[in-house]
């Protein structure tokens, strides 16, 4: 456990830090890279990011605060890459929120070199010189798990249960649906169970606090039989796991509360700081939400105004407000197309927010 312990302890500190921390995601980024990286105020995807949070296929469960992040992403999105391993690459990790910035890995060196020089590396001004170096989005593919997507994830995965997370994906007749069903069939039916529990209590909970709750579960699976069976048949016998219990129906979920959620565990998590939070405090840096974009529509946002808001309105709003940040008109247009009709009058066309 001492690993767990370290690791922990220091991905935290690394959320607390007062210091601008930058974390350049150049290449595969799972596991411990994401502990490194997530929850840092400043994370830069290239197009040879490789981001996942794969555990529920080696029996195990997304760790290193991805109860805190995961839930944070827009929608269900979290819970959707949370259970089922799902790979991002390039810029689809910008769009889905796990990046702040997307830089071309060839403008990284320079980079790294304007940050070296600046003298007083307050936020505001790391962001400045990050942004200089971002890549122009109107040239990179659009998102995809955005539009059609991005609403079927929604729709599937809302559930309290993954039973009924399930049964609503073999409802989708899409090349979607299909592989994300082959997806959660190929994964540990306990850790699918134990993560979709776990994601929806990190949703609010500090970030402290669901590293001590994954620090608590972690204790459980070194118990269990799935996290060595699935790190054995991955990784050494390159074999189909052999999960026990096999089947979702035979997992029992009060028996999966009492067993990793309510029994005490042997060891406790003592974190380096006090600090802690329940946002992460530095989310003005990213792309905005979909909850940023609802509270524009309506009206929500103290700045807005009274009136209703245009499609055009909203989208210069966010250019303004992020200072032109490349992604934020792809990323609005995106959420405003799902979630939003189109309110015509006789003098204007207005937005309202589909619940």
């Amino acid at each position: 456990m001492k690993f767990f312990e370290v690791e922990y302890q220091l991905d935290h500190l690394i959320g607390n830090l007062d210091t601008p921390y930058v974390a350049i995601m150049d290449g595969i980024t799972m596991g411990g890279g994401v502990g490194l990286s997530v929850h840092a105020p400043f994370r830069i995807a290239t197009e040879k990011t490789l981001f996942a949070m794969p555990e529920t296929g080696i029996g195990f469960l997304p760790d290193v605060a991805g109860s805190f992040f995961l839930p944070r992403l827009d929608g269900q999105l979290g819970i959707y890459l949370g259970l089922t391993g799902k790979r991002l690459k390039a810029s689809d990790v910008f769009y889905a929120g796990v990046a702040t910035h997307y830089v071309p890995s060839s403008r990284i060196a320079a980079l790294e070199a304007r940050l070296s020089e600046i003298d007083n590396p307050t936020h505001d001004v790391i962001n400045t010189a990050i942004e200089e170096f971002s890549a122009e989005m109107d040239q990179e593919a659009d998102f995809s798990l955005g539009g059609e997507i991005r609403a079927a994830i929604d729709r599937c995965f809302k559930y309290d249960t993954v039973e009924e997370i399930v049964a609503a994906v073999e409802k989708e007749d899409s090349e979607w649906g299909q592989e994300t069903l082959k997806l959660l069939k190929g994964v540990s039916p306990t850790s699918l169970k134990i993560t979709l529990q776990q994601l929806r209590m990190g949703s609010t909970l500090t970030l402290g606090q669901c590293f001590k709750m994954e620090y608590h579960l972690v204790q459980k699976f070194l118990e269990g039989h799935d996290f060595t069976e699935g790190v054995n048949s991955t990784l050494v016998t390159r074999s189909k796991p052999n999960w026990k219990p096999s089947a979702l129906n035979d997992v029992n979920a009060d028996k999966i509360k009492e067993e990793y959620f309510d029994a005490p565990s042997p060891a406790r998590l003592e974190l380096l700081t006090t600090k802690d939070y329940k946002q992460y405090p530095h989310r003005k840096y990213m792309l905005p939400s979909e909850d940023d974009v609802k509270r524009v529509v309506t009206g929500e946002a103290a700045d807005v105004g009274n009136y209703a808001l245009s499609s055009n309105e909203v989208v210069e709003y966010f250019l303004r407000e992020r200072k032109g940040k490349q992604g934020v008109k792809n990323k609005v247009l995106d959420v405003l197309a799902r979630k939003t009709q189109v309110m015509e009058s006789e003098e204007t066309k207005s937005l309202k927010w589909i619940y």
